[in-house]
């Protein structure tokens, strides 16, 4: 019979947060405290997460680039057009 472990966790909202929680289940399941099918499910959840945090990250700072660059590529376009005549 598989056991049950209930251990309340905190908000995984950064790439940090996850690493630790991974490294957390990682240690239960060495222990025995969870079942290593259970982490193993548990595990992907937590990868799947990680992946999406670091695209959302990645989103942000290209949404950020953008928006910095943006007046200059607007200023640089018109001196390009203006050089081409």
């Amino acid at each position: 019979m598989e056991r049950t472990l209930r251990i309340r966790i905190g908000r995984l909202t950064t790439v940090g947060q996850v690493a630790a929680e991974l490294g957390r289940l990682y240690r239960q399941a060495r222990r025995g405290d969870v079942a290593v099918a259970g982490a193993s499910r548990l595990a992907t959840i937590l990868a799947v997460m990680r992946q999406c945090l670091e695209a959302s990250e990645l989103e942000r700072r290209i949404a950020e680039m953008e928006a910095a660059l943006a007046p200059a590529n607007a200023t640089s376009s018109v001196v390009q057009l203006r050089s081409s005549r």
